[in-house]
């Protein structure tokens, strides 16, 4: 297994921050991640918001920005990708993320 990238994100207040990171479709990935640092009683989540799969001219990105989706954390292996986007959503306070995407 090798680190492929790692990844911080913070906010400040309600605000949403984004990263996304290009995967090769051939390999497979272990996506992790969770809240590092949080102050304040507001809601906070990391999450992957969409995976990108196809090649060429035909890219298709599933999202999966889900209010339902309360998780404070990622572990979730992807294959067949060209990329990933994780995102940090907070309601408030001061939050951080961090993970780091292994191919396996």
């Amino acid at each position: 297994m090798n680190i492929r990238s790692g990844y911080s994100l913070a906010v400040v207040g309600s605000a949403t921050a984004s990263i996304t990171i290009s995967l090769n479709p051939a390999k497979t990935y272990f996506v992790t991640g969770g809240l590092t640092f949080k102050e304040g009683d507001n809601h906070a989540r990391v999450y992957i918001g969409t995976v990108c799969t196809g090649s060429g001219d035909n890219i298709t990105c599933g999202v999966r920005d889900f209010e339902s989706d309360s998780g404070l954390g990622v572990t979730e292996h992807i294959s067949h990708a060209v990329s990933v986007t994780i995102k940090l959503k907070t309601t408030g306070g001061k939050n951080r993320a961090e993970g780091v995407v292994y191919e396996l």
